[in-house]
């Protein structure tokens, strides 16, 4: 009598709210779980081969690490975590192994290749860039002494078509300036945004302003300089730009990272979140997904808690409540530094935390109906300035296609490389890992 086979698999799961993708190995799955292939052929004692296929779907290099006791001041024996460097090589070696099997194996079934390029297309090919020309455009109120070139016109019929977020960044000196103070007029005279303010650097800001009553001398703008924004005055002068209306208000870095946002802006954001990972939870299959949300949601409660018992409200305006509709920022790259929210470690250019200016401008910046970035260098040493520069101006962009999360993005687009190199006190050896190269570069420049 012929025995029927059937083939188990684990169940292969993503989580959404966390961003996690997940292999759960059910009952019945103990032979797959016990077998060569699992633990010699792509795995290694240490570290399974399921393991290392988790690891790499959530852009992990696979680590090995030993347990050790030690003593701690108070004389109680504790465990200290210690990277275990050969059997690590051993594993990513393994991981190596199991990323060109998998590429093999797409390519072994023409359908199966068919399917997943449907799938990549539908998510990602199609998205282009509109070109435009600025050639038709007028300037009524422009002084007639200024002529701006082809590349500034096209800039700001960019501005004004687009509807959309836009990064100006051509190189240093090719009149950046111009089409940032250009666009915003034609933004107010043709009611496309009610209220513009414009935050440059704090050596510029005098430079900027003359700038701008020499293209638009008639413009009623209001210049806000540090010493305009001490404590006595900070109040009245965010009063003056609620109530008052201006072409385009002028600000300096220290007055603008001043401003935060209000504290029932974050207790609303917190608790939306929470709801989220509610609702996540009540969806949860599995327990050990189900664990890791409550332990998410206890946190941020616990954040929460605390923030609402001891946050002030400021004496004065914050940002949400000025009502500002384009923000513009002049040498964007000095707000690069945002929170990365990864599992991904130990990456060269990457900052998990972020600094507070930073968070606070990734709030403004996705608060106003408009974002307009100016730099001469939106990448400088690392892939992640890409990922920010699309966080700030491409939220909606990249959450529709589920790579709003860093990991996500990087496993679209990116490849890992993980070496060892000699300590900053030569004595010894560090592991680091850098994202060495793109893939679907083409998806990507297209997207950004």
């Amino acid at each position: 009598m012929d025995l029927l086979h059937f083939e188990i698999t684990p169940d292969v799961i993503y989580n959404r709210q966390l961003s996690l993708w997940q292999i759960e190995v059910c009952y019945g799955t103990r032979e797959l779980r016990d077998s060569v292939a699992n633990h010699y052929t792509y795995g290694t004692v240490e570290m399974s081969a399921l393991k290392i296929i988790e690891q790499t779907m959530n852009a992990r290099t696979a680590k090995v690490f030993d347990y050790v006791y030690k003593y701690n001041n108070r004389g109680n024996d504790v465990y200290e975590q210690v990277l275990n460097r050969p059997a690590t090589l051993a594993v990513q070696e393994k991981q190596k192994l199991i990323i060109d099997e998998f590429q093999r194996w797409i390519y072994a079934d023409e359908r199966r290749r068919e399917q997943l390029e449907e799938c990549y297309n539908d998510a990602f090919v199609g998205f282009a860039s509109s070109p435009y020309d600025g050639s038709f455009l007028h300037f009524p109120d422009l002084n007639p002494d200024i002529t701006l070139y082809p590349h500034q016109k096209d800039a700001i019929a960019r501005i004004l078509l687009s509807g959309e977020n836009v990064l100006l960044s051509h190189d240093v000196g090719t009149g950046k300036t111009y089409e940032m103070i250009a666009g915003v007029h034609e933004l107010k005279r043709m009611g496309l945004s009610e209220k513009n303010l414009i935050v440059v650097p704090n050596t510029v800001l005098k430079a900027t302003v003359d700038a701008h009553k020499l293209l638009y001398p008639d413009d009623k703008i209001l210049a806000v300089f540090p010493k305009d924004f001490g404590p006595k005055d900070r109040a009245e002068v965010l009063e003056h730009i609620r109530d008052n209306d201006y072409t385009a208000v002028y600000m300096a870095y220290s007055s603008f990272d001043m401003i935060v946002m209000s504290k029932d802006y974050w207790i609303n954001k917190w608790q939306k979140e929470i709801r989220a990972i509610k609702a996540a939870i009540s969806n949860s299959q599995y327990s050990s997904e189900e664990s890791q949300l409550k332990r998410e949601k206890k946190a941020l409660s616990k954040k929460l808690s605390k923030y609402a018992l001891e946050a002030v409200d400021t004496p004065w305006l914050t940002f949400d409540a000025l009502g500002i509709n384009t923000l513009v920022v002049d040498e964007a790259h000095n707000y690069k530094n945002i929170p990365i929210k990864s599992r991904t470690d130990s990456i060269v250019g990457m900052h998990a935390t972020g600094s507070k200016k930073c968070t606070e401008m990734l709030e403004k910046a996705h608060l106003v109906d408009r974002l307009i970035l100016a730099t001469g260098t939106p990448l400088t040493n690392s892939l992640a300035d890409l990922f920010v520069m699309q966080t700030y101006l491409q939220p909606r962009e990249l959450r529709f296609r589920e790579i709003d999360n860093f990991d996500m993005w990087i496993n679209c687009f990116g490849e890992r490389e993980t070496n060892f190199e000699i300590d900053v006190d030569t004595n010894g050896l560090r592991e680091m890992t850098r994202f060495s190269t793109f893939h679907n570069l083409t998806e990507l420049m297209s997207l950004f």
